[in-house]
């Protein structure tokens, strides 16, 4: 997370220009070092839900980095 997911500054905008608010506000969260416990309660989701939106983040991530 310090190095945005090896994503470059446009790559970088361009992953917060294509996730929802939500997931642009656990990747904040993320990035300020909050748990996964904390996280939830934050944003009022399970566990579960957070675990997914995460890996949806990370993914796009990655096709962006792999495009």
């Amino acid at each position: 997370l310090e190095r945005n997911l090896g994503l470059t500054p446009e790559q970088w905008d361009t992953l917060h220009s294509e996730i929802s608010e939500p997931q642009t506000k656990l990747l904040r969260l993320k990035q300020l070092g909050r748990n996964d416990v904390e996280i939830s309660k934050t944003l009022g989701i399970t566990s579960t839900q957070l675990q997914k939106q995460w890996t949806k983040v990370l993914e796009r991530a990655w096709e962006i980095r792999n495009l």
